[in-house]
């Protein structure tokens, strides 16, 4: 018997717990719509911070051209056989190289500061950040200087994942 005391207690506390949420008010959901939900986002005037301009902002140096190409090692055994299954997308590039124009520049007044996702770049009168689409080697990056041409050349090789096929 003691059992089925217990369980008769037990049903009547949760038939207690029942009613007291059904005599707490009800709250109908808002419609959900572009104009309330872009309000519910919003935090409260007193949450929401003020953004200072950043120093890249009021930086008046020009962002110089340049050319971020993808670049593959093609051997005969791809041109011609086609054996190792290369195809020209961007899953197959082995390195990403950077052609940065700076006129009116000396090397030793070059600073580059790559990671594996972005490169900065600034001289005395240029300065240019990019993100790499796919990560990189940033430690085995090279760099080659034309002083003719004035172009900065940087290569950096891919950082190669392997992917599993999951069936």
């Amino acid at each position: 018997m003691s059992d089925i005391v217990a369980l008769a207690q037990l049903l009547d506390k949760c038939s207690e717990a029942e009613q007291s949420r059904a005599q707490q008010p009800q709250v109908a959901p808002a419609a959900c719509t572009p104009a309330n939900l872009q309000q519910q986002l919003q935090p409260p005037p007193q949450q929401q911070q003020t953004i200072e301009p950043e120093a890249e902002e009021s930086d008046s140096r020009e962002t110089p051209q340049y050319d971020v190409v993808m670049k593959q090692r093609v051997g005969v055994e791809d041109v011609y056989l086609g054996s190792t299954r290369r195809s020209n997308s961007l899953h197959d590039c082995n390195e990403v190289v950077v052609r940065v124009q700076l006129p009116h520049c000396k090397m030793s007044h070059i600073n580059v500061t790559p990671t594996d996702t972005n490169l900065c770049l600034t001289t005395p009168l240029h300065k240019l950040s990019i993100e790499f689409s796919q990560e990189v080697d940033s430690k085995a990056g090279s760099a080659q200087w034309d002083p003719r041409k004035e172009v900065l050349t940087l290569t950096f090789p891919l950082r190669a994942y392997d992917y599993q096929v999951v069936s």
